[in-house]
């Protein structure tokens, strides 16, 4: 029996990097140059990277997998050579693990540090806190940013000029709506991205009104898909493994890759009075993956396809009814 199988991806599906979703320009370059100074002089095998926030939030991490987080507003004069609280520190070959530092400190003492080579040559150090005194310019104390989840990278605001790729992504959180109005709504999201840039937790959408007034639209949480919340229909696991020499669970794990995330739980959305037109309600057990069989040779019927047959538009969304 030739039997041949076909996974059909409508959407691509790619990394998103967090200089596409902030305002500032300059901002976005001085947190790449920092990552590109700490990419050359992170001690192997664990390279250091920042997430940066323009209310000033630092978040260090590392492969390890190991984060810290503080605000360059809260840096403080702690010496007079080091008046602006971020202090260098070249290696000692000596000592029992040599290494360069950067400290970051508070009247209190030290809120963050950054580890690198021993090789990192003093003027390279010195670039990188003339870089972060740089960034802490560009900042601004009084910005609005919601205390930082586990797991979170990236803040997008919704204002946030995205240029990215990644379909969908794009069509989830700048997704437009069509309810009881007659007129689409075109509505802004604003909430956090993990770390492979997809979204998580509570978010809120914000359209404009006839006269161009911000007005909270819609309001919903977003979920990491797993394995077990799909359910394979349209087949049975013997017929599967037997013609198509494949499981349910590679079926599950490869829609993981396609579908990373989906809107769950209820999901508000609201009148630019405010009033509430309605509450839909997604699932996040039990969702479908639907396969059929096609035959590809009309003269051998058992030369046929299996087809994952996946959603066009709203591939995050699967509404409870």
């Amino acid at each position: 029996m030739k039997v041949l199988f076909t996974w059909i991806i409508v959407l691509a599906i790619t990394n998103v990097h967090a200089q596409e979703f902030t305002f500032n320009i300059k901002f976005i370059e001085t947190v790449e140059l920092i990552n590109k100074r700490l990419a050359l002089y992170s001690e192997n095998g664990n390279p250091v990277r920042i997430i940066g926030l323009e209310n000033g939030n630092i978040i260090v991490t590392n492969n390890a997998k190991q984060t810290l987080r503080f605000n360059l507003f809260d840096l403080k004069k702690e010496t007079s050579k080091y008046d602006n609280g971020i202090e260098i520190d070249t290696c000692n070959k000596k000592a029992h693990v040599p290494s360069s530092w950067i400290n970051f400190k508070s009247v209190g003492g030290t809120i963050g540090f950054i580890r690198l080579s021993c090789n990192t040559a003093g003027n390279e150090l010195e670039n990188l806190r003339k870089d972060f005194l740089q960034l802490k310019e560009l900042c601004s104390k009084s910005l609005i940013v919601p205390n930082v989840p586990y797991e979170a990278m990236y803040f997008v605001s919704r204002g946030a000029n995205i240029t990215t790729q990644n379909i969908t992504l794009l069509k989830s959180i700048r997704a437009v709506d069509t309810l009881a109005m007659d007129e689409a709504i075109t509505s802004f999201g604003e909430g956090w991205l993990d770390k492979d840039s997809i979204p998580f937790g509570k978010w809120n959408f914000y359209a404009k009104d006839k006269e161009g007034k911000m007005y909270l639209f819609k309001s919903g949480h977003y979920l990491k898909t797993k394995n077990d919340m799909f359910t394979v229909k349209g087949i049975d696991s013997i017929t599967l493994f037997k013609n198509y020499n494949t499981s349910f669970k590679n079926l599950k794990d490869m829609h993981v890759q396609t579908v990373p995330f989906i809107k769950t739980k209820a999901w508000s959305f609201y009148y630019s009075t405010g009033k509430q037109i309605k509450t839909i309600y997604y699932k996040s057990t039990d969702i479908p993956i639907d396969v059929s069989i096609v035959m590809i040779d009309m003269d051998n019927m058992e030369n046929t396809r299996l087809i994952i047959n996946l959603k066009e538009d709203k591939m995050d969304e699967w509404a409870e009814e």
